[in-house]
């Protein structure tokens, strides 16, 4: 065998090693979705909870909101959805740990490696902390200022607060079945799909790193979808090709996603 055969060897080994990993990662969005999907009526039926909680929390106003509701918003509001928040968290968390342990046990899978992931690895007890302490405070502050501003315009056009309530109740509707992006159906969906997501790919980068201290250099490889809502910077970060797996993308990322809603995910080989 000549030194090109060689080389040709390798390179029609390289390419369907890269289909087989494309594939994977195919397998991966798939899992997220799927994953996302069951999580997002969950979501969905809480933030329906929420509105009700909240509506008979704002029913002391009903005679004269517009002197009073302002000024005290924001405590009725924190009482009022202080038990959904609870039990929205335990619902994420729940499903934050499971894609977590499923992406690094796709990892362990298809790298043959023995080793064990556990929750325990200081990565995946940080990431659930940093996770815990502003996914939460996220969500509600986003849904308070929408509410908030609902008020203020309601008080602004002398809207009666029947009227009013009709628009909360308008607004958490689109929360759990409305449109915020054209590839996802409802508030509920994204919060879904993106910290599933996000749980997935870290769990395949802790698995990675995981790999790599044992001796393995590692690479990585951004890989989207491949469709015409690519947006420039995932397709920035693909354009890279195979990257050492310490180094940080174009868009100054470590791991997808890049955004919430993104449809990345990653691949991985072990450094030539």
């Amino acid at each position: 065998m000549t030194l090109q055969d060689i080389r040709q060897a390798l390179d029609t080994f390289d390419v369907a090693l890269f289909e087989a990993r494309k594939n994977q990662a195919k397998q991966s969005r798939k899992l997220i979705d799927e994953r996302a999907m069951i999580l997002q009526p969950k979501l969905a039926k809480l933030f329906f909870r929420q509105s009700d909680h909240l509506l008979k929390s704002l029913k002391k106003f009903k005679i004269e909101f517009r002197e009073s509701v302002v000024s005290e918003f924001d405590q009725v509001f924190d009482d009022a959805i202080l038990p959904t928040s609870a039990e929205m968290w335990e619902v994420l968390e729940k499903a934050i740990i499971a894609a977590l342990k499923r992406g690094a046990q796709q990892m362990i899978t298809i790298f043959n490696v023995e080793t064990v992931f556990s929750l325990t690895d200081p990565l995946a007890e940080e990431y659930i902390k940093a996770v815990g302490a502003n996914l939460i405070t996220g969500i509600d502050n986003t849904t308070k200022d929408q509410i908030r501003a609902i008020i203020l315009t309601a008080i602004e056009n002398g809207t009666s607060y029947s009227e009013l309530a009709v628009q909360i109740k308008r607004k958490y509707n689109q929360f759990a079945v409305g449109v915020p992006q054209k590839h996802l159906r409802s508030r509920a969906e994204l919060i879904a799909v993106t910290e599933i997501g996000n749980a997935y790919c870290e769990g395949n980068r802790i698995e990675a790193l995981s790999i790599q201290r044992a001796g393995i250099p590692m690479e990585k490889y951004w890989y989207t979808t491949g469709d015409d809502r690519v947006s420039e910077g995932c397709a920035a970060n693909q354009a890279q090709g195979w990257i050492p797996l310490q180094d940080t993308y174009a868009s100054g990322h470590q791991r997808p996603l890049r955004f919430p809603g993104c449809r990345c995910v990653e691949m991985y080989r072990r450094m030539k």
